[in-house]
């Protein structure tokens, strides 16, 4: 689990969250399939032809990797990987 979701939190609250980071797996990985799928389908669309027939396929291009990255560290966040030791 990433130490910055515990940020702030007393002993207490830490262990009490860890604990219900551990009971949340089964929501987290449908959440993970849920926003890779997004992102997919960002992607695809970034792709369509349409896209750069507009005067504005910078700005689009732009908003659309930013919404890429921005769930991609939502994920991140999902990940059961440590960052403690």
């Amino acid at each position: 689990m990433k130490t910055s979701l515990m940020k702030g939190m007393d002993k207490d609250e830490k262990e009490q969250f860890r604990a219900d980071f551990i009971n949340g797996q089964r929501f987290r990985r449908r959440l993970e399939k849920v926003l890779n799928d997004k992102i997919q389908n960002e992607y695809i669309q970034m792709r369509d032809k349409e896209v750069f027939d507009t005067p504005s396929w910078a700005s689009k291009q732009a908003r659309s990797l930013g919404y890429c990255n921005a769930l991609a560290e939502v994920i991140e966040l999902l990940n059961e990987k440590s960052e403690e030791k």
